[in-house]
């Protein structure tokens, strides 16, 4: 175990006993990741500061059910409230075509997968409607690939994060993402 999983380990257990203070170190630490987690599912930022908020109100309200285990770690189990959250926030409002336009203005994939996130000006324009469609059909994945191909190539973990932060192998993050990609291609292809 690395130094990191330690102090996470000990945090995770006097938040299990109500310490508020581990409580803010944990939301310290997992902050940051955790919204852009969410903000790539609802992409918008004030939605997801409040699913942000419940998610860390659910750990803390749940804490006596969380169960220290190798094999399942807190941030994993955070990431599946928040994961869970974002789809029942997602049922209830209908989804607006172009905030993922709005919102990263231009984009394209690049060789290995990952999606870039800056074009050249005069391309903003042209690439505004592909964003669109491309959001339309991220979120139309199966949560599972749609998570992984998140984290992945949209936020840019490794593999080894991802599956960590999603609670599966390697070998099953790189076949979510490759389904993912296959999946996008297709539906990108029929829809031009």
């Amino acid at each position: 175990m690395s130094g990191k999983e330690d102090d996470d380990s000990s945090l995770v257990e006097r938040f299990k006993t109500g310490d508020e203070a581990a409580l803010e170190e944990l939301i310290e630490l997992h902050n940051e990741g955790l919204f852009r987690f969410i903000y790539w599912h609802l992409q918008d930022a004030h939605e997801a500061s409040d699913v942000l908020s419940q998610t860390f109100y659910r750990a803390y309200s749940k804490r006596h059910r969380y169960r220290v285990r190798s094999d399942a770690k807190f941030q994993t189990w955070l990431y599946a409230i928040a994961a869970n959250l974002c789809r029942d926030h997602l049922r209830k409002r209908k989804r607006r075509p172009g905030d993922f336009a709005a919102v990263l203005q231009e984009s394209n994939l690049e060789n290995d997968g990952r999606l870039a996130l800056e074009a050249a000006p005069d391309e903003e324009a042209s690439l505004s409607e592909e964003i669109a469609r491309l959001h339309q059909a991220i979120s139309t994945l199966p949560p599972p690939l749609r998570d992984a191909l998140i984290l992945f190539a949209l936020e840019g973990h490794s593999q080894a994060e991802t599956a960590k932060k999603l609670g599966c192998t390697v070998r099953a993050v790189e076949s979510r993402v490759r389904r993912a990609k296959r999946f996008l291609a297709l539906k990108m292809t029929k829809e031009s």
